[in-house]
């Protein structure tokens, strides 16, 4: 019984370590697509590529940047829209509570649900509107023309590149550094012609709107799309947090399109 015993622990050691094997081969094998992986590259080496300073970006009011991307979708439907996002929030919010650094059980995975509940609706929404074939993709990769960074994004919409979104836990300026990345890359390997590409940094809970032109960037002021105690105020939340969605319908609808889908090594 007890070389039973060993031989079974000795199987699953040997499990472990090919599985350990395997995860790392298939790490090197996704990272071989380029040289140095958005997370990986320091704030220097991203200023560099992308010719400007994280903290020099151009600041813009939220008004200053919706006047130029606007959208077809009417009023009414945006406010139906703002009561229906409020109650899924709601529900994300209580199932998994609130996203705050105070909160250790609330990881990234929980900031994902977050963004994929107020953009997933929208993206189906301004896809019946208007009849483009516009697609949520989850995990998409991304990567430089020359090879040198990639990374894979959580959100990217897709006819063919129009919004990359960036989620992350407690730290926008990582998940700014990132989403930055992809916009250029994103820009570069797309005719886009007169637009705009559009990415937004999240924690869940403070939403930031970037626009690219192929040249530079700007980048709204922090926009806070959740409070607590959200759930004994919807009149609040749409009077005065409710702004995010005014801003992905324009980043959907105004996006730029490239004449050709994105190659992503």
């Amino acid at each position: 019984m007890e070389d039973l015993i060993r031989r079974l622990i000795e199987l699953q050691e040997m499990s472990n370590t090919m599985g350990d094997e395997n995860t790392e081969q298939a790490n090197k094998k996704r990272e071989s697509k380029w040289a140095t992986s958005y997370w990986k590259m320091t704030v220097a080496q991203a200023e560099q590529r992308l010719s400007i300073g994280l903290d020099e970006i151009a600041a813009m009011f939220v008004d200053e940047m919706l006047v130029t991307a606007k959208h077809s979708i009417k009023k009414a439907d945006v406010d139906a829209m703002k009561e229906k996002i409020y109650e899924r929030l709601l529900e994300v919010i209580e199932g998994e509570g609130y996203p705050t650094e105070a909160n250790a059980e609330f990881k990234e995975p929980n900031v994902n649900d977050l963004v994929f509940t107020i953009v997933l609706p929208m993206v189906t929404d301004v896809r019946r509107k208007t009849g483009r074939n516009l697609r949520l993709v989850r995990e998409k990769e991304m990567v430089s023309t020359d090879n040198v960074t990639g990374g894979e994004e959580e959100f990217v919409m897709m006819d063919r590149v129009k919004v990359i979104v960036e989620g992350k836990r407690n730290s926008t300026g990582e998940g700014r550094k990132q989403c930055l990345l992809a916009m250029k890359d994103a820009w570069d390997n797309n005719d886009i012609q007169d637009s705009f590409l559009y990415g937004f940094v999240t924690t869940g809970e403070d939403w930031e709107m970037f626009r690219y032109d192929g040249t530079s960037f700007s980048v709204t002021e922090k926009l806070r799309a959740l409070f607590t105690g959200m759930e004994r105020s919807k009149k609040r939340w749409i009077d005065n947090y409710s702004v995010v969605v005014d801003c992905l319908y324009s980043a959907l609808c105004d996006g730029g399109v490239g004449k050709k889908y994105m190659v992503v090594g």
